[in-house]
């Protein structure tokens, strides 16, 4: 083993210890992950002393991260030039009492609720789908309940400072700080509080031809984790205010999304909604040399360019037939992403591909699946609950998107080709964009 400064060829040991923190009282399994800057990851148990050591590893820059169930991982950046120790010391996991009391100080669970908890002040309303580091129900589902005067707590997965708001149906009713010190807080919301005031909402599913009103048509309303029956045909009840994706279905016409928004208290009559008869698109997934796959064929409404529906969008999936044939049925017309995505056990580049079925059915599509090459983005450290990026292909057509951890390198598996990649590290800021090209070997880009 070398030790000292590097030379070519050398290789060197990296170890340590993984020890608890005082306040940790009970002991599981605990484990260290070693990434290198390719997006290798090596990973063992400690063993009975609580060590660790990676041997034979060259020189170059490795992300360690040390875990164990009910603590906080704990992560670590060493520039390897020698051998290297590294020890870590495993805390007990954050958390923060949260509730929600009325104008009588007695205890409710507003319906749609959630608790969002990010590094920068949310708006007046959130999208959940790129940034926020952890979102629970407030109805029960993700949190701890205890006996406790305050009986739920929200795992925070970010140190403080942070920002925790109070939303209903994306939108952010009450932001509170939360500092090293916080260990509870308490969201103020009067019952009959009129940003609550449901709107009433009104249309009708028509056949697109005959103009009549089509029975058997269903809507539904859909959010982040919430869906509620419409009825069918006809709709002329309250829902709660809020953004939406309105959902139609009939197995003659498919499906429409319909992104709409409802005011508190407000009224909303989409009018006739008219049917069109369903897309239906048919075709098989081959290897490069044309042998049938049994990976599954993934579907969503999309625009030319292959980004998808608004959060709420609905997610086809279609099985395979031993030939790796496929068939989708009660489409919505339009612009569909079909998508093919490798396994745990089998490492495939990400196949995309954008379909048109707005005038006709598509037939014949075929999805070629290639072994997969690794896009590895790197992260600086000053990345931000909110940073990530996007991949295009050499048509800029979306291939995937991914956020960053300030920690830990993402690895990403895409088909041989040409492509761009996008990173910033704040929605809304300066975009880095890189081209690339993947043959066979693993390609690295870093963060801003």
């Amino acid at each position: 083993m070398a030790t000292g400064n590097a030379a070519a060829g050398s290789t060197f040991l990296l170890g340590g210890q993984v020890r608890l923190s005082e306040a940790v009282s009970e002991r599981y399994a605990m484990s260290v992950a070693c990434c290198d800057e390719l997006g290798a990851v090596r990973e063992q148990r400690v063993d009975e002393r609580s060590e660790y050591s990676f041997d034979d590893l060259p020189a170059g820059r490795y992300w360690l991260r040390a875990t164990m169930n009910g603590t906080d991982p704990s992560h670590a950046l060493v520039h390897l030039a020698t051998d290297a120790r590294q020890d870590f010391t495993l805390a007990r996991q954050r958390k923060l009492s949260v509730r929600v009391i009325d104008e009588n100080d007695w205890e409710w669970k507003p319906e749609g609720a959630l608790f969002h908890a990010t590094r920068s002040v949310p708006g007046a309303e959130i999208d959940f789908s790129p940034n926020g580091i952890r979102v629970v129900n407030a109805a029960g589902a993700g949190f701890q309940h205890s006996d406790e005067e305050v009986p739920s707590w929200l795992w925070l997965d970010w140190p403080p400072p942070l920002y925790a708001s109070l939303v209903v149906e994306r939108l952010v009713l009450e932001t509170q700080l939360v500092t090293a010190e916080t260990e509870r807080i308490e969201f103020r919301l009067a019952r009959d509080d009129p940003r609550l005031r449901p709107g009433r909402l009104r249309f009708r599913l028509v056949d697109a031809k005959t103009r009549q009103v089509h029975e058997s048509a269903s809507g539904f309303l859909m959010g982040r984790g919430f869906r509620a029956s419409l009825g069918f045909g006809v709709c002329d009840q309250p829902i709660p205010p809020g953004p939406w994706v309105l959902r139609t279905f009939s197995f003659e016409h498919g499906q429409r999304l319909l992104p709409c928004r409802m005011a508190p208290g407000g009224e909303l009559d989409l009018g006739d909604i008219p049917l069109y008869p369903a897309a239906t698109i048919r075709g098989r997934v081959v290897d490069e040399r044309g042998r049938p796959s049994s990976l599954g064929v993934r579907c969503a409404a999309c625009d030319a360019r292959g980004n998808t529906m608004p959060s709420g969008g609905v997610l086809t999936s279609a099985k395979m037939a031993d030939d790796g044939s496929f068939e989708l049925k009660s489409l919505e017309r339009g612009f569909c992403r079909l998508s093919v995505h490798g396994t745990r056990e089998l490492a495939l580049g990400d196949c995309v591909r954008v379909v048109d079925v707005r005038e006709r059915d598509a037939k014949d599509v075929m999805l070629t699946v290639r072994p997969g090459v690794a896009l590895v983005v790197r992260p600086s450290g000053r990345e931000t609950p909110e940073s990530g990026g996007r991949v295009y292909d050499s048509e800029r057509v979306l291939v995937t998107s991914f956020t960053m951890s300030p920690d830990w390198p993402e690895r990403i598996e895409l088909a041989p080709g040409v492509y761009e990649v996008e990173r910033w590290l704040e929605q809304g800021g300066p975009v880095t964009r890189t081209p690339i090209r993947l043959e066979r070997d693993p390609v690295a880009v870093d963060m801003p």
